[in-house]
């Protein structure tokens, strides 16, 4: 799975990520802390990609299934929006 690293807007990481246009309100992002995954198990690298020196790689030594995906979404929080005030998931 590919994240970022450090909080970063919405509109920066959609520049990382899309590389063009502008941000819409479509474009979110939400925040992890690197303990809180390693605790469940995932593994944390560091894979600067050019455009994109924050670019953070996060798997799991093992099948990734329906229960990994559960664990990894609850290490987030909930999103925030392009265009909404800092703390506001709508």
């Amino acid at each position: 799975m590919s994240t970022i690293l450090g909080k970063v807007s919405p509109a920066e990481a959609h520049r990382r990520v899309r590389m063009t246009g502008e941000p819409s309100r479509y474009d979110g992002v939400r925040y992890a802390l690197v303990g809180d995954l390693r605790a469940l198990g995932f593994v944390i690298t560091h894979d600067p990609r050019p455009g994109n020196t924050k670019h953070v790689s996060v798997s799991y030594p093992g099948e990734w299934d329906d229960s990994v995906a559960g664990k990894f979404n609850q290490c987030f929080s909930v999103p925030f929006w392009h265009g909404k005030p800092e703390g506001r998931s709508k």
